[in-house]
């Protein structure tokens, strides 16, 4: 089920299904989360198939709006709570010219979003409670 949710809930040219189908499916089977963007409309694009830009590479197909919604997603199944840390991991090549340091640090700025258009406080916001 992992590789259903990685490359933006998309698993064969031309068949597909939605991050919420994908969850839902999975949710009792779930173990751990990996995400990974992926270029699927431009064949003439670097990062065509599963290459794992960045989270909101122009032409990928998971944006900050879509990881608010996985998250949003995992925790309303449980997979992410107070009780349950379930482990959500997001692959990201750096773009030419970026460093790891970069991608990493703009990828959690990512994740941070997501998390307030989730509507969910992230977990240091919880410890400084």
């Amino acid at each position: 089920m992992d590789s259903l949710i990685k490359n933006g809930s998309r698993f064969g040219e031309g068949v597909s299904e939605t991050f919420e189908h994908a969850i839902l499916t999975a949710k009792d089977h779930l173990q751990h989360v990996h995400l990974g963007n992926c270029v699927m409309k431009d064949k003439a694009d670097p990062y065509y198939g599963d290459r794992h830009p960045p989270i909101g590479y122009p032409s990928g197909e998971i944006f900050t709006r879509d990881l608010a919604d996985i998250l949003r997603l995992l925790v309303d199944i449980g997979y992410l709570s107070k009780n349950n840390r379930g482990t959500l991991v997001i692959e990201a090549r750096p773009l030419p010219g970026t460093s790891v340091e970069e991608t990493i640090n703009d990828q959690f700025q990512c994740l941070y979003q997501a998390w307030q258009l989730a509507g969910c406080r992230s977990s240091s916001e919880r410890e400084e409670k």
